[in-house]
């Protein structure tokens, strides 16, 4: 004898649009499975009422309708049936599949629409999210900037104006038993660009300052004006030596 249980006033139970156009249930098929489902939406769980419970949910169908209705849902693969003795009585519980593949319909033989298994699309999509973030992490592995090196700066085109004199300045350091790191080295670019900006010869002078001054970093140059431009430096040069507009040496201090 299965548990009595009893339609309420406030009960209810939810017919989903696939259950008709996927599984083209209709009439007390899909009212019955509709209503197992309902009490199949938690694992280990089952509809466990009484016949009489789906009987009075169904407006007074007979028992044996029911019976044959649920045997048919079962044969079809729709339903689950588990049955359990105890003593002289037989407890029936069913719970509510939706199967991977079926044919959707009798009087179509030759419709073979592959309706969907939420659990094995669910392991799919989690197998795809994981391959595809593999693949974007090897992608991006692959895309991953080459580590710099002195070339790599001296050729970038953001130092063309600066190229000369940064070269210069690392062939110093390396005299003076000193290797700037990669990190350093740009640094000596972004100082050489700020304050020489386009002018080489002025790179150069920026340069020479810190050699003159027996220095390992690079430093603007003293005689720059307030805007960081210098205030007597034209592009007259000659050798390692600058001339002022006049065409005086100029001596960095």
């Amino acid at each position: 004898m299965a548990k009595q249980i009893k339609v309420r006033e406030d009960n209810y139970f939810a017919v989903q649009g696939w259950m008709v156009t996927e599984l083209k249930l209709k009439g007390n098929a899909l009212m019955l499975y509709a209503i197992i489902y309902g009490f199949s939406q938690t694992t280990n769980t089952a509809f466990t009422g009484s016949v009489d419970y789906l009987c009075e949910w169904l407006g007074g169908v007979s028992r044996p309708t029911v019976i044959n209705t649920l045997d048919n849902l079962v044969k079809q693969g729709l339903l689950t049936k588990s049955s359990t003795t105890k003593g002289a009585l037989i407890y029936n519980s069913y719970t509510a599949l939706r199967p991977s593949k079926k044919i959707l319909s009798d009087e179509d033989p030759t419709s073979k629409k592959t309706l969907p298994d939420t659990s094995k699309n669910f392991l799919l999509n989690k197998d795809s999210k994981d391959n595809i973030e593999k693949s974007i992490s090897k992608e991006m592995e692959g895309k991953a900037p080459k580590k710099k090196s002195y070339s790599t700066i001296l050729e970038d085109p953001v130092n063309k104006f600066v190229k000369e004199a940064l070269s210069k300045f690392i062939q110093y350091c390396r005299g003076k038993n000193y290797t700037p790191k990669v990190t350093t080295v740009e640094k000596f670019a972004s100082t050489l660009r700020d304050n020489a900006g386009e002018d080489p010869v002025v790179a150069l002078a920026i340069v020479d300052q810190s050699i003159d001054k027996g220095w390992k970093d690079l430093y603007p140059l003293k005689n720059y004006g307030r805007q960081g431009k210098p205030t007597a430096i034209s592009k007259k040069f000659s050798g390692n030596t600058l001339k002022d507009a006049e065409g005086k040496d100029i001596v960095f201090k």
